[in-house]
């Protein structure tokens, strides 16, 4: 619970006092409000005995518990010191109090209130920042509210040092809270205050998405980008247009498939806790997706070997390359290259797939010939008998680009043929060499008969 007490004459803290309730074990109740520059101190106020409007006494808590302690004090400075100005009176109560570790970081003074203490108050420095602005802006005064005291009494001067401008500035401080105004030359600046009281430190940042640029996107691609920011107070809510297909959560998630390539702008949105919003413009590229721009594939022959690279256009690299065709002795490359030596002729239908960064899928299918390997000549060789002597021939058989059939051809000697006789049986006579002075035609040949 939030109590807000306005003072007549005490005023000038924000301008309400703020009371954060401890229990008996001085801890903060569970109930209690609190912030480091919202709450100015605590006070008891749970399980508080109290009046109740049925004329009797019951245990109570609240910040309506802790109220009446602080106005109580107040009352018995008054009482006891009715000298000291409304100025010097909230100093006292603010300062005089005890430091409670539960309370550090939870309100201003991270103490709570002791009443011996505030009458007979001796060094109590207290330094705190109160009041800042929500945003710095360039050019726009910002204004910040110090309090520097030690009991009743402020302290004095103040240094505040600009980290951004690299420049220090003296604050007088004439009754405990001292007012400091400044203009920004950046939207982030740290800021240290000090006195002899003690220092206090903030750094300003209006939140922004620290998500400059977007990634290359591929149209059909699925996309899931988490967009940052920084400044403010968190936690931060985005808001924005978006292309085709995709779309962004409050809390900045872009997801879906973008249904369209080309290249868009829009402005986009962050609010912090406090709704201090700031506005950027994000670019989102969107390539086609990727296709092969390979349109045939060049013919291969038997035996020989082969290479071609295959080229893509669209989607975003690196791309991956893979194929579910086969052809004998061929294979294509992760990189796109289609290589090795087929050993099959025939012509195939060859399926080419390539998968973009994003993981967006092309294919084509190409056809692929391979040819037969030209034809090798190879020596026939003739057997044949004249008179008593066997010997061999050799002719030369070449396949003729005009005939389905290769033609056999003999031509006439200029000189004798030497024959080279076959091993005759064992036992036999050896006959001697046998020359020609021509080649018998295929018909004489089929009819030599031993002489």
């Amino acid at each position: 619970m939030l109590y807000k007490k306005k003072h007549r004459r005490c005023d000038r803290l924000n301008p309400y006092t703020y009371d954060e309730v401890t229990q008996k074990t001085d801890l903060k109740a569970s109930y209690s409000s609190f912030g480091r520059h919202t709450v100015s101190v605590a006070a008891p106020g749970d399980l508080i005995l109290s009046t109740l409007n049925t004329g009797s006494y019951g245990v109570m808590s609240g910040t309506s518990m802790a109220a009446p302690h602080v106005t109580g004090l107040i009352g018995l400075i008054k009482s006891y010191l009715p000298a000291l100005t409304p100025a010097a009176t909230r100093n006292l109560v603010l300062s005089s109090g005890d430091i409670n570790l539960a309370m550090n970081g939870n309100s201003l003074t991270s103490k709570r209130i002791n009443t011996a203490s505030a009458l007979a108050c001796s060094n109590k420095p207290t330094f705190s920042l109160v009041s800042m602005p929500a945003m710095l802006s360039a050019g726009v005064p910002a204004k910040f509210t110090i309090l520097s005291v030690n009991c009743d009494k402020a302290v004095g001067p103040i240094t505040v040092t600009s980290a951004t401008q690299n420049k220090s500035f003296t604050v007088v401080n004439t009754d405990g809270l001292a007012t400091f105004t400044y203009t920004p030359t950046s939207s982030v600046d740290t800021l240290k205050f000090s006195s002899a009281a003690g220092s206090d430190m903030i750094t300003l940042a209006n939140p922004q998405i620290t998500t400059a640029t977007i990634p290359t996107l591929t149209q059909g691609g699925a996309v899931k980008i988490q967009l940052a920011g920084s400044g403010g107070t968190m936690p931060y809510s985005f808001s924005g247009s978006m292309p085709a297909g995709l779309t962004m959560s409050s809390t900045g998630l872009i997801s879906g498939a973008p249904t369209a390539s080309g290249v868009f702008s829009y402005i986009l949105t962050i609010k912090d806790a406090k709704s201090i919003a700031n506005s950027m413009a994000i670019r989102f590229t969107i390539n086609p997706p990727p296709k092969v721009t390979t349109t045939a594939l060049a013919q291969g022959k038997e035996g020989t070997a082969y290479s071609q690279t295959i080229t893509v256009s669209g989607g975003v690299a690196p791309y991956t390359f893979s194929s579910t065709s086969s052809v004998a002795g061929l294979a294509l490359s992760t990189s796109g290259t289609l290589a090795g030596t087929p050993t099959k002729v025939g012509v195939a239908q060859y399926v080419i797939n390539v998968k973009d960064a994003n993981g967006v899928l092309g294919t084509v299918t190409l056809p692929l010939t391979i040819t037969a390997k030209a034809a090798t000549a190879k020596p026939a060789v003739l057997s044949f008998i004249t008179g008593l002597q066997t010997g061999q021939l050799t002719v030369s058989i070449q396949p003729s680009p005009q005939r389905s059939q290769p033609v056999r051809q003999a031509t006439a000697l200029r000189k004798p043929l030497q024959f080279q006789p076959l091993a005759a049986p064992v036992g036999a006579p050896q006959p001697p060499p046998v020359t020609s002075s021509r080649l018998a035609r295929p018909a004489e040949l089929k009819h030599c008969t031993p002489g």
